[in-house]
């Protein structure tokens, strides 16, 4: 069996893509460390919103417009994200 040859082409572009995400100056940040224990509401200091944890463990934030945040990619409609498996 040989080993599995990665083109030069897709792996520069990869090695650029983690260094965009994940770099110094990455999209990709730590803004905040917490540990959210009961359901709340909770507020974190500088991070808008207020952060609750449902019945199952889920993880959940409602923030508002005037805190300065914008939904970019998903829809406004109170839908799960990622979207629930059919």
């Amino acid at each position: 069996m040989t080993a599995l040859q990665i083109p030069a082409d897709y792996e520069a572009w990869r090695q650029g893509r983690w260094e965009e995400i994940a770099g110094a100056n990455g999209k990709a940040k730590v803004v905040a460390n917490a540990k959210i224990t009961d359901p709340g509401p909770h507020t974190l200091p500088d991070i808008p919103g207020e952060w609750r944890t449902t019945a199952a463990g889920d993880l959940t934030v409602t923030a508002k417009a005037a805190d300065g945040v914008q939904p970019a990619a998903w829809s406004t409609e109170r839908t799960p994200f990622p979207p629930a498996a059919p």
